[in-house]
């Protein structure tokens, strides 16, 4: 049955969750918020009218393009298909505001002063400035108790949902917070959502890129920035590896973005996580991996680089490929 650009056009207006409350609302599950994956696929979601396939890299912005892609109809089939549900009336929802429930987040008492936590990170190399930025928007913390850097990563409400606890008297000690959400990582975007994500392994990377920008003149907050509070091994088929929930949030939170660039830490894991988001992403997304110029990681490099560790304290840079000038140059 041939269909009309004016039927293309309907049915393209039919977002997938719409779709779906009507035609068979027991497959939505809800995820949380207003996001919800379905009973057949838990890697895909759907959030503010669009959708995206995770463990497959394909997305779309209507209940037409699910069908295409995910349930393999032929283009007109999936036309005729929309249009003969809606005329179903959609199901009656309720007015007050669904209310969004997360985790308890336990955190410790909090110092209103982070002088332990400015010593350890100007330590590390990162700019006072860079610190007092973020100290200020709430999102690092003094445990009043031992004064461990508390790094915060907030709601939309700047509610705190996640913390990263890392140790300031010199032992390796970190861990995340009981009751923290990964996915609510601590991240820095600018005003321009359509700028590339870069995405670090940790916060102190994170800070350290930006003391780099910040020292050489750049301004750091005109830059999207994510930590994800550590990565794990990929799947040995990398085509199945999930994405870190924190990047999932992000991507459909701007779904405009076009460019992520990983700057993972120059090791086999960091390597290994980076060739797997280029495998998942890369059908959606125009990925690129950029270490550190030097070193296993950005803050390895960045106190190098300030002759805060010595030429026997720094790791040997271990083989890479080699990173585009283009790369190099949006360092």
């Amino acid at each position: 049955m041939a269909v009309t650009p004016e039927m293309v056009e309907r049915a393209r207006a039919v977002d997938l969750f719409s779709y779906l409350s009507q035609t068979d609302p027991s497959i939505l599950v809800r995820c949380s918020g207003d996001e919800y994956c379905t009973t057949e696929h838990d890697s895909l979601k759907i959030s503010h009218g669009k959708w995206f396939w995770w463990s497959h890299g394909i997305g779309g912005k209507s209940a037409l393009d699910y069908l295409i892609h995910v349930k393999q109809m032929n283009f007109i089939t999936a036309v005729n298909t929309i249009l003969g549900v809606t005329g179903v009336p959609p199901p009656k929802r309720n007015n007050r505001e669904e209310k969004k429930v997360y985790p308890r987040l336990y955190l410790p008492p909090c110092n209103s002063e982070c002088e332990r936590v400015r010593q350890y990170l100007r330590g590390r190399g990162i700019n006072d400035e860079v610190i007092t930025d973020f100290i200020a928007e709430g999102m690092i913390c003094e445990d009043s108790g031992n004064g461990y850097a508390l790094f915060l990563g907030l709601d939309n409400e700047d509610k705190p949902r996640h913390c990263s606890v890392r140790a300031t008297d010199g032992t390796s000690f970190k861990k995340d917070a009981a009751g923290s959400d990964k996915r609510f990582s601590f991240r820095s975007v600018s005003c321009d959502s359509s700028k590339p994500l870069r995405v670090f392994e940790s916060v102190i990377d994170l800070m350290s890129f930006a003391t780099l920008m910040k020292e050489s003149g750049v301004e750091y907050k005109n830059e999207n920035l994510l930590s994800l509070s550590g990565i794990y091994l990929p799947k040995a088929k990398l085509e199945e590896s999930k994405v870190p929930v924190a990047m999932q949030r992000y991507l459909t939170e701007f779904p405009e973005t076009q460019r992520i660039i990983l700057h993972f830490d120059n090791d086999f894991t960091g390597r290994r996580c980076a060739a797997a988001m280029q495998v998942v992403l890369g059908k959606q997304y125009d990925v690129s991996y950029v270490p550190a110029p030097a070193g296993k990681d950005f803050n390895e490099f960045l106190q190098k680089k300030k002759g805060l560790i010595s030429n026997e304290q720094y790791r040997k840079q271990e083989p890479r490929e080699e990173v585009s000038r283009e790369d190099r140059g949006n360092l």
